[in-house]
């Protein structure tokens, strides 16, 4: 079957089929890629080898009897070096690679090499995990849940504490605090934030160093703290993307290291790509001599988009055409364009 989901990490890639087989490539030093397997090919130059696989292998899942393919996956989720996850029938989150949380005793995290049902998650919707937190939808209602390090604010919960092992209900504030509810999606960023998508507003929290909350306001929120010293700009709670002028409904969300793009409209309706935080790289599309975005602001030219991805500082989106368009820092030629 075609691939019909594509999720991409640091240094490995994950996709979904229609039937929902699940297959990944790239670094596996981790059990990144969920088979299995500690030696494929050997990667990384001079030194230490690295394990690694060019080719594309099936993940498997921990059953009672051998580790048998994962066959019916219904969503998939890779983010960072190692946060890899995949939702499977019963709405349960199943996950490989190293541990976002770690449950062992000491707190050194597990590396799984076959997924296993993550004990955070088990009424799942949809899910996004990083190296160091992770966020789930509820199927019920569409409340968000997040668990992991949280001393940036982004798990949402209205504090900032270190590492929460629970997964704790993220709140939001239009204007005054309360449960968010009603999502649709929620993306983490391994870059400290979390932003998630209702049928009518987008909301983000965590860090907000280069307004990559999106409400166009560094003053209000609070500060997080470097050892004892205030630090950055930061939020615990949601604020609406937009400010007082909403974004309002997005059909599709992706979050970057500290950066975030969506497309304005409709699911499934080509549209016009917004983004905001980070442009020091014109990741915003905007001229890199304006160095981050507060609100959300139009991607020129790109306003017939049906999905878009973004990078560490660049972002791409596939337009109605079946063309692909790219911008942002393009020092690896990850623009694709010929030139570097």
């Amino acid at each position: 079957c075609a691939p019909v989901e594509l999720s991409l990490g640091l240094r490995h890639t994950c996709a979904r089929r229609a039937g929902g087989e699940v297959i990944c490539w790239g670094r596996n030093q981790e059990s990144q890629l969920g088979d299995g397997r500690n030696r494929h090919e050997s990667c990384g130059g001079t030194g230490m080898p690295v394990d690694c696989s060019s080719a594309a292998v099936n993940v498997r899942f921990r059953g009672s009897a051998g580790n048998p393919v994962i066959e019916d996956a219904t969503q998939i989720t890779v983010e960072g070096f190692t946060g890899t996850c995949a939702v499977r029938p019963g709405e349960a989150l199943w996950c490989w690679s190293t541990e976002t949380v770690p449950i062992v005793a000491g707190g050194v995290p597990r590396v799984r090499s076959v997924a296993e049902p993550d004990p955070d998650f088990t009424s799942v919707r949809q899910a996004s995990v990083s190296h160091s937190h992770a966020c789930a939808v509820s199927t019920t209602g569409g409340s968000v849940t997040c668990v992991g390090t949280g001393e940036f604010g982004q798990l949402g919960d209205g504090t900032l504490a270190m590492s929460i092992v629970d997964p704790v209900a993220v709140m939001v504030t239009d204007p005054t605090a309360r449960p968010l509810t009603g999502a649709l999606e929620v993306q983490v960023s391994s870059g400290q934030f979390t932003c998630a998508r209702t049928s009518s507003r987008v909301y983000c929290w965590g860090i907000n160093d280069s307004h990559q909350l999106g409400d166009g306001d560094t003053t209000t929120h609070r500060a997080c703290m470097s050892g004892t010293t205030e630090a950055y700009d930061c939020s615990p709670f949601g604020v609406p993307v937009g400010g007082g002028t909403p974004i309002g409904q997005v059909g599709d969300l992706d979050l970057g290291r500290a950066h975030a793009c969506a497309i304005v409209g409709p699911p499934g309706t080509p549209g016009q790509v917004v983004c905001w935080g980070d442009n020091s790289a014109g990741q915003c599309g905007q001229p890199d001599t304006v160095e981050s975005v507060g609100v959300p602001a139009a991607v020129p030219g790109v306003d017939d988009a049906v999905q878009v991805e973004v990078g560490i500082q660049h972002s791409c989106a596939l337009r109605s055409s079946g063309r692909i368009a790219c911008w942002g820092s393009n020092t690896l030629g990850q623009l694709g364009d010929g030139v570097t």
